[in-house]
């Protein structure tokens, strides 16, 4: 396991409602100053360009906190010549055959955490999630022996 699911998950929960509460606030603060003029169809006017700003801005804001935090994989498992990586947004599972796994990485990031950084022969990377050291130290002790460099065939 390389982060907390539980962690993460409330920290989704929190970064959603503050994006929630910031597009709203961006929606009464355009729907305020568009029923300051004096014409009804201003209003309407407002009432929508206050829905675009407000969905637009929480979205945006949302995706930013998920892409610096929450995106990549949570959990590393082998199983027998598979490698099975487990991301938690959206739920699903990528298996790997451990023979197509080109190398891995441990790449320092954010604030002392850490990111394990897997490699396949099709070019695809695989980053895990914001984790400690230590936890990346054990996924990557766990899976740098599986990998064989010499046993993919030459370009």
């Amino acid at each position: 396991m390389l982060s907390d699911t539980a962690g993460a998950l409330w920290a989704a929960l929190l970064f959603f409602a503050f994006s929630l509460m910031l597009g709203y606030l961006v929606y009464a603060t355009v729907r305020w100053v568009a029923s300051r003029g004096s014409i009804a169809e201003g209003r309407r006017a407002g009432r929508s360009v206050g829905v675009v700003l407000g969905v637009v801005i929480g979205l945006g804001v949302f995706l930013v906190c998920y892409a610096s935090s929450l995106a990549g994989f949570y959990d590393l498992q082998l199983r027998g010549d598979h490698v099975v990586l487990h991301y938690l947004f959206p739920e699903r599972y990528v298996t790997r055959l451990a023979v197509n796994l080109l190398k891995v990485e441990k790449e320092p990031a954010f604030k002392s955490r850490w990111r394990l950084v897997v490699h396949d022969v099709d070019g695809a990377v695989y980053q895990s999630t914001l984790s400690s050291q230590q936890d990346v130290q054990k996924a990557y002790a766990l899976l740098d022996p599986v990998i064989e460099p010499e046993a993919l065939p030459l370009p």
